[in-house]
């Protein structure tokens, strides 16, 4: 329990200056957010992609405290630009097919200013996310992530 409440903590503390600098970056269609700054709109989903259920599970609770732990430091002190952020939970069930079509969802309904996630699954959901030009915050250690040229991740 200790661990993971480090662990939280550390995701919150990387999370919150992460989120509001994305929230601060350029609204141009070719911006870092890939436009996705609804002027409109008053809160600004994150979109969490772990593995909820199944053998994984943990993985979501934990990027889950995470994100709620950065958005509460950031929406406690106003937001961004009048803007406020929302965690919102989609589950990859550890299963590549899962986590295609839970990015695909992700990215469809949600509209996500940035993700958060995945981990093993980063290898199936990063090229949606990067092809939808939002931030990719992924926790994975995957050789095939480490000379990394993607600006989106």
């Amino acid at each position: 329990m200790r661990v993971l409440r480090k662990l939280v903590i550390a995701q919150a503390i990387v999370l919150a200056p992460v989120i509001a600098v994305a929230a601060c970056s350029s609204p141009s269609p070719g911006g870092l957010l890939g436009g996705r700054l609804d002027t409109l709109r008053r809160t600004m989903n994150i979109g969490v992609i772990y593995p909820f259920t199944g053998a994984n599970a943990d993985e979501g609770g934990i990027g889950m405290a995470g994100c709620l732990a950065g958005i509460a430091e950031v929406n406690a002190a106003g937001g961004v630009l009048g803007k406020t952020f929302a965690c919102k939970p989609f589950d990859t069930k550890g299963d590549p097919a899962d986590a295609t079509t839970a990015a695909d969802q992700m990215m469809a309904s949600a509209s996500p200013v940035m993700v958060i996630g995945s981990s093993d699954d980063a290898v199936t959901t990063s090229p949606i996310v990067t092809a939808g030009r939002v931030v990719n915050f992924a926790t994975i250690g995957d050789p095939h992530f480490d000379h990394q040229t993607n600006a989106y991740f």
